[in-house]
């Protein structure tokens, strides 16, 4: 048995990031914790390599892929032994996020030894016919989507649940989700089986994100004959986003604790079904030795250098940074602008930013650098810029504050306590940069400008951010909270 069981979804160790930085900090500097990972991720084919180390303390690793599928062979048997009525009781109390029900049947149901797996449910002729139902019930005569729109939406978003909810589990002292969604989900379970305290860690608010994803998506299927009934025109949009606020409130109710970075954090996790007692706030914290601002500039020229870290993607709104840099223009014509991260996660998007490059005629001033180790381009920043349209706590703000680099950033997530402080004893630091509205091309590009165009302000900025971070925000502080928290749990 492991001291802890890590459950990580699309992070570590296989997608770059915050949480995955975090992670990979969290057991490096543990090595008297024994690990076991798990990782939860889509398709075995988006896995495109060990993005981290793992560490000698890991002993046991298991990846779990929701959507590939085991199809035996031989002859397919449609007429599984599944009582109907529980099959629709459980439907029913993920839809009215009964959570005392949820677990009742979860127990009741799939750790029945002779339960079928979830490809064959899937398949099974009875869960066919109740769906026939469902849908009848829900959309009498034509006043609805398509039977197989409903019955595909139905597959794809409770194939992942009935396979989480039949895996097997390694025992662990302790179960530790970096997020609610599916691997809360499994947290939840461990928690119910095993019985063991459950730690659930949240950067961003998973449920937040995925509902902007998913009004933002296109791969939802609306068809003109939904449009017909505005009553519908929406509903696999709300289908998906009500599955992922009951896995949030499901997390929220099996955690014996919850921690989350900062406070704005906090007042939505309560918004969200949190119970206020059961939540810690544990700021992130950098490696001072790694960041530090005596490193040698590898500045070659005077022309200023605006920098932007992240990955090229939809949720980070690369292109209002591009944007931006056309206000620059404006007033400075010769300066460098460096993307510095990966862009293979959203090839289409990345595209995208590439051809408003063109089209701006900026060619001459963007760099993309591709995944790049960053402590070779802070250096080179006069100005570091965030465009998010959602954050936690940005890893890219710490190491640039501890580097002396001034901040304009988006006011999401926890970016407006880093820049200007969390309370009057921070504040009283001063600010670190600007914070302004996200989406908002010019005031960030004139946000940039004021900073390019005044050196002592920059100065003054890059030193109150420093001044923060040493007194709030180092890997050490960071370590020591959960190691307290692992401490207690393990014991119980």
């Amino acid at each position: 048995m492991s001291d802890v069981c890590l459950i990580l979804e699309g992070t570590y160790p296989y997608v770059t990031g915050g949480v995955s930085a975090c992670v990979y900090q969290l057991i490096k500097n543990t090595p008297q914790v024994t690990y076991d990972l798990i990782f939860i991720g889509a398709t075995k084919n988006n896995n495109l390599g060990l993005k981290y180390p793992i560490p000698e303390n890991v002993k046991y690793f298991r990846e779990i892929y929701l959507y590939e599928y085991f199809i035996p062979e031989g002859p397919i048997d449609l007429n599984f032994e599944i009582d109907h009525t529980l099959i629709a009781d459980f439907h029913q109390a993920l839809t009215t996020h009964n959570m005392q029900k949820f677990e009742e049947l979860f127990l009741k149901i799939f750790q029945n030894e002779h339960f079928p797996s979830p490809e064959d449910l899937l398949r099974s002729r009875q869960v066919w016919q109740y769906l026939e139902q469902a849908y009848r019930r829900l959309f009498p005569g034509q006043s609805g989507p398509s039977f197989i729109d409903y019955f595909y939406t139905w597959r794809f978003s409770h194939f992942p649940i009935f396979k989480l909810l039949t895996t097997e589990i390694p025992h662990a002292r302790v179960y530790h989700s970096f997020c609610t969604g599916y691997a809360g989900l499994l947290a939840s379970i461990a928690k119910i089986k095993t019985g063991r305290p459950y730690v659930l860690s949240e950067h961003g608010i998973y449920s937040n994100e995925r509902e902007i994803e998913i009004s933002l998506s296109e791969w939802i299927y609306r068809d003109q004959a939904v449009d017909i009934h505005p009553e519908v025109s929406q509903y696999f949009k709300t289908w998906w986003t009500r599955l992922f606020l009951f896995l949030g409130k499901l997390s929220y109710h099996h955690a014996d604790v919850i921690t989350t970075l900062f406070r704005g954090n906090q007042n939505r996790q309560v918004e969200h079904g949190a119970s206020l007692d059961k939540i810690q706030i544990i700021p992130n914290g950098i490696e001072l030795e790694k960041f530090s601002p005596g490193a040698p500039s590898t500045k070659t020229h005077s022309r200023p250098v605006i920098g932007m870290v992240g990955r090229i993607v939809s949720i980070k709104d690369v292109k209002t940074f591009i944007k931006c840099l056309l206000v620059v223009k404006q007033k400075i014509a010769d300066f460098e602008a460096y993307l510095v991260g990966p862009y293979t996660e959203e090839p289409d998007y990345y595209e995208e930013c590439k051809k408003l490059v063109t089209l701006l005629e900026l060619d001459s001033h963007v760099i993309f650098t591709g995944k790049a180790d960053v402590r070779d381009y802070y250096p080179k920043f006069d100005v570091l810029v965030l465009t998010s349209i959602s954050e936690g706590q940005p890893l890219v703000l710490l190491e640039a504050m501890a580097m002396k680099i001034p901040l304009v950033a988006t006011d999401v997530g926890a970016c407006r306590e880093l820049i200007v402080g969390r309370d009057f004893e921070d504040q009283m630091i001063g600010h670190a940069g600007i914070t302004l509205p996200m989406g908002d091309a010019a005031r960030t590009g004139e946000a940039v400008l004021k900073i390019l165009s005044d050196k002592e302000l920059a100065r003054q900025y890059g030193e109150n951010g420093r001044a923060r971070v040493l007194k709030y925000y180092t890997e050490d502080q960071n370590i020591r909270s959960y190691m307290s928290l692992y401490n207690h749990y393990m014991a119980i």
